[in-house]
């Protein structure tokens, strides 16, 4: 009986930060972690994947047959992950970021006013 994880290839920046993010959210979601509220770890990790996610959708896997030039006088066969953007994995990619844009600023927010309400009560 095949598992549908023998054809996951990690062959892409965007399936490693995927596939790394969704681990992190389901540790999140399960197990108590010290020193970080699970909350932020969740919100931060779902960041990342939506964005692994977009960008997935971005970088198809193409193959493309050149035709003889001057500069390559013969056939050539050109493979990769090029870009390919579409308005899904855009959407994908602003989400994560505005996501995880939101959190970064939620903590600052409450660092910074933290260390203001400090100030206010000693004046140097």
């Amino acid at each position: 009986m095949k598992s549908g994880l023998e054809n996951l290839k990690l062959d892409h920046w965007s399936k490693i930060v995927t596939v790394f993010a969704a681990a992190v959210l389901v540790i999140s979601l399960t197990v108590e972690i010290k020193g970080v509220p699970n909350s932020e770890v969740t919100l931060f990790s779902l960041g990342a994947a939506l964005i692994g996610i977009g960008e997935i959708i971005n970088h198809p896997w193409q193959e493309v047959i050149v035709p003889p030039s001057a500069i390559y006088p013969g056939w050539m066969k050109g493979e990769g992950y090029q870009r390919n953007t579409s308005f899904m994995g855009v959407l994908f990619i602003l989400s994560g970021v505005v996501l995880i844009g939101y959190r970064l600023y939620c903590i600052f927010k409450q660092t910074y006013s933290h260390y203001a309400q400090h100030w206010k009560k000693h004046p140097e």
